[in-house]
């Protein structure tokens, strides 16, 4: 693994992109985990693309509620010519969306943050 410093954050402090060769996606998370040092894990993909202040809206329902220990998004798939080809979208209040995933074994759409 090599790891990459840069600034992404919004209020400019160290964020850290890890480039592992070709392992398992769950094995690079785990071990980008074991890496963290902050209060918030926020993942997200090369080819994933956000809007401005997503990771704000993400911080602020964490810091709101702390029984929260996870949240994420709703996600859009978009096609070659950025054309919108499906939208994913799952309960926003905590206890359906806990029960959804408990009884339909369906998890969030979109990479979450966690606390």
């Amino acid at each position: 693994m090599r790891p990459l410093n840069f600034f992404g954050s919004e209020q400019g402090t160290p964020a850290r992109a890890l480039y592992t060769r070709q392992i398992l996606v769950s094995k690079a998370l785990m071990a980008g985990y074991a890496l963290t040092q902050g209060e918030y894990i926020a993942r997200q993909d090369a080819d994933d693309l956000s809007l401005p202040g997503w990771l704000r809206v993400q911080v602020n329902l964490l810091d709101a509620d702390r029984s929260l220990s996870f949240v994420s998004c709703w996600a859009e798939v978009m096609g070659p010519e950025a054309e919108p080809l499906l939208l994913h979208k799952r309960p926003s209040v905590a206890q359906v969306a806990t029960k959804f995933f408990v009884t339909a074994r369906c998890g969030p759409p979109g990479h979450g943050s966690a606390s």
